[in-house]
């Protein structure tokens, strides 16, 4: 990662610029600079709800290893794998 999921400390976000729809379980959302459009349920659709408000990858692996059955290790690989993904889409930017 070379962004702003890179560290571990630094908040993140949602991004401003995206518009995002539930059906169910599952969560779209459209990066309106980008264009591209991303699906998410379960763990990332979690996820995307914890970042309504500003989270550290510290904070977040916190939360799911309280919430699911995974060591903080997984969780921390499968974590930053998907904050990179949100990033490509335009989706979460730095909170500071």
């Amino acid at each position: 990662m070379s962004g702003p999921a890179a560290s571990p400390d630094r908040r993140l976000t949602r991004g401003a610029d995206h518009v995002e729809t539930r059906h169910g379980d599952r969560i779209m959302a459209m990066s309106l600079k980008r264009g591209k459009y991303f699906a998410v349920e379960g763990t990332g659709a979690r996820i995307w709800d914890l970042l309504r408000d500003p989270k550290t990858e510290s904070e977040l692996v916190e939360t799911l290893t309280a919430e699911y059955d995974v060591t903080p290790a997984d969780c921390r690989r499968d974590l930053r794998a998907f904050l990179r993904d949100l990033e490509d889409y335009g989706l979460i930017r730095p909170a500071d």
